[in-house]
């Protein structure tokens, strides 16, 4: 799958309101990097907002992750 495509996947996913881990992504659409795609979509203008969490990974080993979602208008504030 072409990276274009997987970003533009990554994309329609957050816009339908979902949010998106590392782990989600490889499962999803077979990216291994989540991140770079963020940024990609980050540099086109797409607000996206990154919330550390607290996952186990499949050795029971707790880790922290970004889950990333797109900043929606009303969480925008104005100063």
């Amino acid at each position: 799958m072409r990276l274009a495509n997987k970003k533009d996947r990554i994309r329609k996913h957050l816009e339908a309101g979902h949010s998106l881990t590392a782990d989600d992504a490889r499962r999803m659409f077979g990216t291994m990097r989540l991140a770079a795609r963020i940024k990609e979509l980050k540099d086109e203008g797409v607000l996206i907002t990154a919330k550390k969490i607290t996952v186990r990974d499949r050795n029971g080993v707790t880790c922290r992750v970004a889950k990333y979602s797109l900043i929606h208008e009303a969480q925008l504030t104005l100063f």
